[in-house]
């Protein structure tokens, strides 16, 4: 819908699970917490998409402004799992010469 490629699960979309466990109940809890508050904030976008597609409409822009709210999202998300990987997690390499 937004016409973005799918993304690989690799990386640290791979390794939450575990990281995210070894982190301690506490980070658990909240991650599970707020993954079902992120849930609730993307269902309503979702079913507005649907929509929007139904009517024949193009859903780019407004599936594009919802990847970027739950991208957003998720990025907190993994950071509550996997600390100095900040590059990784928001899709940002290091620059060139300068080390991650």
């Amino acid at each position: 819908m937004a016409a973005l490629a799918r993304e690989p699960f690799t990386g640290a979309l791979a390794e939450f699970p575990l990281a995210i466990r070894s982190r301690g109940s506490a980070r658990l809890a909240l991650a599970t917490d707020t993954l079902d508050d992120l849930l609730a904030i993307t269902a309503p976008g979702l079913a507005a998409l649907e929509a929007i597609a139904a009517r024949g409409q193009d859903t780019t822009a407004p599936a594009l402004a919802l990847w970027r709210e739950f991208h957003g999202a998720r990025a907190a998300v993994l950071a509550l799992a996997f600390a100095g990987r900040e590059a990784e997690l928001t899709g940002r390499g290091a620059r060139r010469g300068k080390p991650p």
